[in-house]
């Protein structure tokens, strides 16, 4: 059941999510059942403090997708209380914090990207996903980079950083106005 678990996951799911669904639901499917009562007793055998709270996340995916393909009727992680953690998860960046981040990043591309992280949560893999799709999108884009392209690059990033650093413009303003100009958005 759990190769076909495995082989079920959508496309585009990291190697690494995969790994740690396996790695976490293998000990499970190879000596309990599939239970409240069974993914209590594997909880609680568990020596791993707070990464049970991990086991449990996976087993929820797990269950979940028994249930939809029929293995079981009832969804046992339903009637499974999730672990307490021990430690508290640690709390976000303060608003204030972030602006430091910005300020103190050496180019306009990292301010954007520190922007970015803090106001959406995303992992660094979809903002690569992201900006691989939006390069797709310019001339040249997509394609092999020609020294011609890297050196308009190179010249593009500088003129905008020049526009932050030198001409003390807000990063938001100068994205724009790029964005503007090119025909990308509508001003």
């Amino acid at each position: 059941m759990l190769t076909k678990f495995l082989n079920s996951r959508r496309q585009g799911l990291s190697q690494r999510t995969l790994e740690f669904y396996k790695s976490c639901i293998k000990p499970f499917v190879d000596s309990y059942e599939l239970t409240p009562e069974s993914i209590n007793q594997f909880l609680s055998d568990l020596k791993c403090g707070n990464a049970k709270h991990a086991y449990f996340r996976a087993l929820r995916v797990f269950c979940n997708w028994a249930t939809r393909q029929g293995f079981v009727n009832e969804n046992p992680i339903e009637r499974v209380d999730p672990p307490n953690t021990t430690e508290p998860i640690l709390p976000s960046l303060t608003v204030e914090q972030v602006q430091q981040l910005i300020n103190t990043a050496d180019s306009l591309r990292d301010k954007c990207i520190i922007s970015l992280f803090a106001d959406s949560g995303m992992r660094l893999s979809e903002l690569a996903n992201i900006l691989n799709e939006l390069v797709a999108t310019f001339p040249g884009g997509g394609g092999p980079a020609t020294p011609e392209i890297v050196a308009e690059g190179q010249k593009v990033w500088q003129e905008l950083n020049a526009k932050v650093d030198i001409d003390g413009m807000e990063p938001a303003k100068v994205a724009h106005e790029y964005l503007v100009e090119h025909g990308l958005i509508k001003g």
